[in-house]
């Protein structure tokens, strides 16, 4: 998506220093990653204490088997209160 924006010259040099980037493009692309994936993060955070998990529930099994994204929403695996 084309956008036309005026930025603060001096955050964007520094964003640039600190992410290793090479464009202002590149750094507002991961600028804007990592704000979705910290957002995501929050979002997950809310969920503390609704989740109850099935006491034969193994998380480390799952994740060796590639499971994690494929975990079902069935309560197989864990409830949401």
């Amino acid at each position: 998506m084309r956008t036309n924006v005026v930025l603060d010259d001096t955050l964007v040099r520094e964003a640039i220093l600190l992410s290793g980037v090479k464009t202002k493009k590149d750094v507002i692309a991961l600028v804007l990653q990592e704000f979705v994936s910290s957002r995501k993060r929050l979002n997950l955070m809310e969920l503390e204490g609704k989740i109850n998990f099935r006491e034969d529930y193994d998380y480390k099994n799952c994740r060796e088997l590639g499971m994690n994204q494929k975990l079902e929403r069935s309560g197989r695996y864990f409830l949401l209160k």
